[in-house]
């Protein structure tokens, strides 16, 4: 008895908020047979990061449900997308690797990838802003040999299926002169802890890559909302409603593309023309027949299994648009 109510005593504000009864019921609701899983994932998550101990619990909930939309595990070492406690809050991120798979799951992409610059012939090297293994390796023995130690920039490449190529470029100077303009988690850390200060590499490579996908890639629905959640507080999950905490007045990679340079142009032409089938997604989704819930519920199918998403809403836009519906 006395073991029971320890353990009763020593449960945390978080878990009595995420195993009560209603919120059950309400992620049930929202993501189905994944519940128990999703539970047993952010008990987890919390546990192992004391920062968000005091975080309200909900803040928290929401950025799981949103990595579970987009399809991103919250798992650390994968760095996919994180939970990340700042300013009393939590702040949903979503990561470099996590924008690389999101594009490689569209099957689009022959090449995405984003990489540092330490020299101008770095910029001419496609097969080093390939990725290819080989040649990152020749790089960074050129780099000890000419003794460089210092990077002067951020590079992100995407290649299509169909031949449009495009890669955006920005200076380390650029960078952080954007950070202290734009980033109150960058220019107000007193303790060094931010991920800008611990992990500027990677932020940086991060932000250069999401501006390449956001102004030139393929919008998936996960990809969008990927884009549009990150760096952000998820006030409201089901009404995707944001606060930007880092960056107030206004979402802080709107104004990234200030300080992106292209270094090549580029022949191909981007092709903007949406499929048939995200075309009647659009139209559909668009509509005004489906409620929030409803279209939640579509755009983790839809980022899921495309074909099985447009069968069932077909059937139930069908459904609600017949005239004995209508008229009733």
């Amino acid at each position: 008895m006395a073991t029971e109510a320890l353990a009763k005593k020593e449960k945390s504000q978080f878990e009595i908020t995420i195993t009560d009864k209603s919120m059950n019921a309400y992620l049930q609701s929202v993501i189905g047979n994944k519940t128990q899983e999703f539970i047993s994932n952010i008990i987890a998550l919390v546990n192992n990061n004391q920062g968000l101990a005091n975080i309200p619990p909900q803040e928290i909930i929401n950025a799981g449900l949103q990595a579970t939309a987009i399809g991103l595990p919250l798992e650390k070492s994968l760095g996919n997308a994180y939970v990340i406690p700042y300013k009393g809050h939590a702040q949903f991120q979503v990561g470099k690797d996590g924008y690389i798979q999101l594009g490689l799951r569209t099957e689009k992409y022959k090449t995405i990838n984003c990489c540092s610059i330490m020299s101008i012939d770095e910029l001419k090297n496609k097969n080093y802003l390939y990725g290819e293994p080989y040649e990152i390796f020749r790089v960074k023995q050129e780099r000890k040999q000419k003794n460089l130690k210092e990077i002067i920039g951020y590079c992100a490449i995407i290649v299509t299926t169909w031949g449009f190529e495009k890669s955006l470029f920005v200076t380390t100077e650029e960078m952080k002169a954007f950070c202290q303009r734009y980033s109150e988690s960058y220019k107000n850390d007193k303790y060094g802890k931010s991920l800008w200060n611990t992990d500027f590499n990677v932020m940086a490579e991060k932000t250069v890559l999401k501006n390449l996908l956001k102004h030139y890639g393929i919008k998936s629905p996960a990809m969008n909302m990927a884009i549009i959640s990150d760096q952000a507080v998820i006030t409201n999950y089901d009404t995707q409603t944001f606060d930007y905490i880092d960056n107030p007045a206004s979402n802080i990679e709107e104004t990234t593309a200030e300080v992106i340079n292209e270094p090549v142009k580029e022949s191909p032409k981007e092709v903007k023309q949406l499929t048939p089938q995200q075309e009647e997604y659009k139209t559909m989704y668009l509509s005004g027949v489906f409620n929030d819930t409803e279209k939640k519920r579509y755009n983790i199918l839809w980022a899921e299994n495309q074909e099985k998403c447009l069968s069932e809403m077909r059937e139930a836009y069908n459904m609600k648009t017949s005239p004995e519906n209508v008229s009733n």
